[in-house]
């Protein structure tokens, strides 16, 4: 979605930081077994779990983003200044998001971090990274939105 654009290094340096720390945590949840790494949860269950960062200090204008359950890829769009309880309710109007199917907390962007995780019918499924077209934010230097994956979803086996 984002073809064209261009990251001051500012925005490039805070991104770097993002994925960097996630992998951290990635690799100290994980343990060497028989010669293969495996996640550190084993056979349990565990929902998927994503955080959305806005970078760069935006002060005004909405973005969107591409958030695909079950087969059904939908376009959502926040504002700038969104709290978790308004991300909440954009999210549920998905149509594959029913009421209480996430919570959404931390908060408010831009200046920290939304946690978002799929729980009740969206229980142990895996979510995609959504896509983003922040080219609606306005203001600010080397602005940029991501949405990482801090867990993985999958089912008991």
């Amino acid at each position: 979605m984002n073809e064209g654009y261009t990251l001051g290094p500012k925005a490039l340096e805070q991104i770097r930081r993002v994925v960097w720390s996630e992998a951290t945590k990635v690799v100290r949840n994980t343990a060497p077994i028989r010669g293969r790494w495996q996640r550190g949860g084993g056979c349990s269950s565990q929902n998927c779990k994503l955080q959305l960062h806005v970078f760069g200090g935006p002060t005004g204008g909405t973005f969107d983003f591409d958030l695909t359950i079950n087969g059904v890829e939908e376009t959502l769009t926040l504002n700038y200044d969104d709290t978790a309880a308004e991300v909440k309710t954009e999210l549920e109007t998905h149509s594959e998001i029913a009421v209480d199917d996430v919570t959404v907390t931390d908060g408010p962007l831009p200046s920290a971090t939304i946690e978002i995780e799929f729980v009740e019918n969206l229980k142990f499924t895996d979510i995609g990274v959504p896509t983003t077209d922040w080219s609606s934010l306005t203001g600010g230097s080397g602005v940029a939105v991501l949405f990482s994956k801090t867990q993985l979803g999958y089912p008991k086996s």
